[in-house]
């Protein structure tokens, strides 16, 4: 038996089948708070919010179907289940009416004690078993979500650790070509050019390798920031793209100087070029921007 502390709300404008409903059902347990209309029904059911309401169909001023219209139509109260209970509107297209518009049941008056209390606690089982089942779908939809923002929040920190550590081996890069550029001034004219051949390519392609695996990672957590960018603003370049990826990494321009091989001038020049080509006003943080798309 689902009794326990479960409230039932009887709504009906006649005496005697409140008091009925009320012997028989709390005999079996349950808490009853009676309503002898609809507005008095209405606004019990918001300060009591019972577990179940029964209601009659033929009431003056405002009908049963009347109130159960307004029960379902209230975010509050359409959860809340509903008997209709009628001892004249008892067609098959009546009860058609009723289930369309919302009611778990219908109940033919003169209500058997046995039949009432079966389909009130058959009604409340399927209730109970649909919240149950609700909570749990809830329950896993939040541990699901708590795993992928862990998950996210774990990558984020490998992207930020890699993009530093990425940041230390190109300043050494650098380093080693200012030292190997300081040997070249010292060299004939074509062992200079050679040289310094060799340097731009090396730089090259350490840039090209060190993006390459910067931006896979980064993509792997934002994979739609670079689409998003080249629809919405056409006008920037691909390398203006890679330093919204860097900026949105909220890196230093020390960092990016260093990953991009851009001087460190140049890589303030280019924030400001960023700001105008995305229309940002200057009371705009250009970082707290592209982190929000």
């Amino acid at each position: 038996m689902l009794e326990g502390n479960r409230k039932i709300l009887i709504v009906d404008d006649e005496a005697d089948n409140t008091k009925y409903f009320r012997r028989v059902l709390e005999w079996n347990g349950y808490c009853c708070i009676i309503a002898e209309d609809g507005e008095t029904a209405l606004r019990k059911t918001s300060l009591e919010a019972p577990d179940i309401i029964i209601l009659d169909w033929l009431m003056p001023e405002l009908s049963g179907i009347d109130v159960l219209k307004k029960l379902k139509n209230n975010p509050q109260t359409r959860y809340i289940p509903v008997i209709m209970a009628t001892g004249v509107m008892m067609e098959s297209n009546n009860l058609k009416t009723a289930l369309e518009e919302g009611a778990a049941d219908f109940i033919r008056k003169p209500v058997d004690s046995i039949e009432l209390t079966a389909r009130v606690n058959s009604v409340l089982s399927f209730t109970l078993e649909h919240e149950e089942k609700l909570a749990l779908e809830k329950k896993i939809f939040i541990e699901q979500e708590e795993a992928l923002r862990r998950e996210v929040i774990s990558k984020e920190k490998e992207l930020v650790s890699n993009s530093v550590q990425l940041s230390l081996n190109n300043q050494l890069v650098t380093k080693m070509i200012g030292e190997i550029e300081k040997i070249v001034k010292k060299i004939n004219y074509n062992d200079k050019a050679a040289i310094n051949r060799s340097i731009y390519n090396f730089r090259k392609s350490s840039f090209e390798m060190n993006w390459s695996q910067f931006e896979m990672q980064f993509m792997d957590i934002h994979a739609e920031f670079s689409s998003f960018l080249r629809k919405n603003f056409p006008d920037l370049s691909s390398n203006e793209i890679k330093l919204c990826l860097l900026f949105c990494m909220n890196l230093t321009t020390k960092d990016i100087s260093a990953l991009t091989f851009i001087s460190y001038e140049g890589v303030r020049k280019a924030r400001t070029r960023l700001r105008k080509k995305l229309a940002l006003d200057s009371e705009t943080d250009l970082i707290q921007f592209l982190q929000s798309l």
